[in-house]
């Protein structure tokens, strides 16, 4: 939408005026310099003025006088609102007509920001929006949401138990787990699982949030129980 401002031009000493603004809104002004007049569609529009003084009036009608350009289409597409995992990157398409300037924003993390399809490579969650500008000085934008999803597993520090004994393990890091191997574990997909193992054993979690997935492992070390022998049972003299 485009807004205009008129004014009069008429000569001698007018008292009043009626301004007629094909298309417009407001549609006419009683001001001698009318302003915010404004066009919401494409077209070629007539602005028509009668100017009326103790003399008399006097009426000028100027024909294809405005005229409104189309806003130039703009389209992000083939993206929709997105996750992306940290470190990955993806490319941007825009669909819109032909000559225009590209102007994307944020430029951090951008390949080119001049041109129509892109590589963005965000660290975090960024709004990328295209500006265009075509060949009659009409804008326009669209915009779309990169998320992206940061998954770093941790499983925990290695860990010693006794033998028989278990432990808690627990890991962070995403919103789904899977361990592995599930043997002696409680339930191998849960963040906190309880261990029961026999012998040392290294477990592995996989860690994911949506498409984005990292793996850490712990390992827990089992410490047999001393075989204790006080000898056999034995008498003695009081005094030896």
């Amino acid at each position: 939408r485009d807004c205009v401002d008129f004014t009069d031009m008429s000569k001698g000493i007018p008292t009043s005026w009626i301004w007629t603004f094909e298309g417009a809104k407001p549609s006419g002004s009683t001001n001698q310099n009318p302003s915010n007049i404004c066009y919401d569609s494409s077209g070629i529009y007539t602005v028509k003025l009668i100017a009326s003084s103790n003399a008399g009036k006097d009426t000028i009608e100027k024909y294809t006088y405005i005229k409104v350009n189309k806003t130039p289409f703009v389209k992000i597409t083939g993206t929709g609102n997105t996750e992306l995992c940290k470190g990955d990157s993806i490319q941007l398409n825009v669909i819109t007509e032909s000559n225009v300037i590209y102007s994307w924003s944020p430029v951090a993390g951008i390949s080119d920001p001049n041109i129509a399809n892109p590589i963005v490579s965000p660290i975090i969650t960024t709004t990328y929006t295209v500006n265009i500008l075509d060949t009659n000085g009409c804008k326009n934008f669209d915009s779309v949401i990169i998320s992206v999803l940061d998954v770093q597993a941790d499983a925990g520090k290695d860990t010693i138990i006794c033998f028989g004994d278990s432990i808690h393990l627990f890991a962070s890091g995403g919103l789904n787990y899977l361990w592995d191997p599930a043997w002696a574990l409680s339930n191998p997909n849960v963040v906190n699982p309880i261990a029961n193992p026999t012998g040392n054993i290294t477990y592995v979690v996989v860690v994911s949030s949506g498409s984005c997935s990292d793996t850490d492992s712990v390992i827990i070390y089992v410490s047999t129980l001393p075989d204790i022998n006080a000898g056999n049972d034995t008498s003695v003299c009081e005094g030896d």
